[in-house]
């Protein structure tokens, strides 16, 4: 029945994405489907007990919830450098503590759900690189996967459904298309932090900060994704990293090479003066 959806002992075996943009499609298409079960299923969920409707729920509006809420908070610094409005006054120090805080307990239920041994699979670190690399570059085209399911719902049209490729099959191109959330994020912080330093001489120094966090954030992220498909590219033809990279994202890489222009400027015009006062 109804219960089977959340057995502990499911699991799925197969090949995963080849490649960065076959789980980009994959992470679309998932985002897409659960959204549309949510806004179909909605109305059904009166004709089941308490705790299966809290936990469907959970699980539909997971989506939702995990795009919005990193959109609003990439939005929060911004709106302070340019406005000048202080969401919180703490001290900076204060504020990664607490920050730091949050995370530990998000580590400790991982650990709890190790120990019971319901993750799939109980031997995943808990953190790695890969990990956050994962959720940083995923969340934009969850975003569009909900929009989409929202205009399905208001417009039905019929759903371009794409299966996810399987199999390595040589030197694939990286989309150039793949990493243009990621650009706009780098440069739009970037632009927004250098607003704050010449424009709005903004007093939200620490905010700032985040805006040229975020930047080098989004740049390394738009660096690693073309290198990384290259690695791959490379190990899968028996060739090196460079002709690999020439050969299947030289045009991504390009373009992430050019963020680092207008964040390196923004980095070097910060007022590092600031930065013990932030602390204090």
């Amino acid at each position: 029945g109804w219960q089977g959806a959340f057995a502990l002992d499911a699991e799925a075996h197969g090949e995963g994405p080849p490649t960065f943009a076959a789980m980009l499609t994959q992470e679309f298409q998932w985002s897409r489907s659960l959204t549309v079960v949510l806004l179909g299923m909605t109305a059904h969920l009166r004709r089941m007990p308490w705790s299966l409707r809290i936990r469907f729920l959970h699980a539909l509006l997971y989506y939702p919830i995990l795009t919005f809420t990193i959109a609003g908070g990439l939005c929060l610094a911004p709106i302070a450098v340019v406005t000048g409005l202080q969401w919180v006054n703490v001290p900076y120090l204060e504020f990664l503590v607490r920050w730091g805080a949050v995370n530990c307990w998000a580590l400790g239920m991982g650990l709890v759900l190790r120990w019971a041994g319901v993750r799939r699979p109980n031997t995943a670190p808990l953190l790695s690189w890969e990990e956050w690399l994962y959720m940083l570059t995923r969340w934009p085209l969850i975003l569009r996967g909900v929009v989409a399911a929202v205009v399905q719902r208001i417009r039905p049209t019929p759903i371009d459904f794409r299966v996810t490729p399987k199999g390595a099959d040589g030197f694939q191109s990286l989309p150039t298309a793949v990493i243009y959330p990621y650009l706009f994020l780098s440069l739009t912080m970037s632009t927004f932090a250098l607003a704050g330093e010449y424009v709005t001489r903004t007093p939200s120094w620490g905010y700032l900060l985040l805006c040229l966090l975020a930047a080098a954030t989004y740049t390394i992220v738009s660096l690693s994704v073309p290198l990384l498909h290259a690695r791959e590219a490379a190990t899968a033809t028996g060739t090196n990293l460079r002709y690999a990279l020439e050969r299947t994202a030289r045009v991504p890489f390009v373009l992430a090479v050019l963020l680092t222009i207008p964040l390196g400027v923004a980095i070097a015009s910060y007022p590092y003066v600031h930065l013990r006062m932030l602390l204090l």
